[in-house]
């Protein structure tokens, strides 16, 4: 089986560049966003929808390069009793409302 390859970010501002815009040319909106320990890297899931055409999309970077850990919210091993993923936990689902838009600068 092969495995995808995961494009490394080097700042939030590379993930938004990478991601770009909708193929209609419409910005993201931030639907859900989490970073996961897999296999000794740090993974950003992030999943969009575009504000212009409703379209959804999902992307993952590398972001061990520049994501360091909070202490009491991640640790540098995953802390689950499966040995799965480590999630952030304790933020209020009204608040996932408030998501700000994803937007890439050129």
């Amino acid at each position: 089986m092969m495995r995808k390859t995961i494009p490394s970010a080097s700042s939030v501002e590379d993930e938004c560049r990478m991601m770009g815009e909708c193929s209609c040319g419409g910005d993201w909106t931030l639907t859900f966003n989490e970073v996961v320990l897999r296999q000794h890297a740090w993974v950003d899931y992030i999943s969009v929808r575009c504000v212009r055409c409703d379209f959804r999309s999902s992307f993952e970077f590398d972001v061990s390069r520049f994501f360091e850990p909070r202490p009491g919210i991640w640790a540098r091993r995953l802390v689950s009793g499966r040995g799965t993923v480590t999630r952030l936990r304790g933020i209020p689902r009204a608040r996932m409302s408030l998501a700000r838009a994803v937007r890439a600068v050129a």
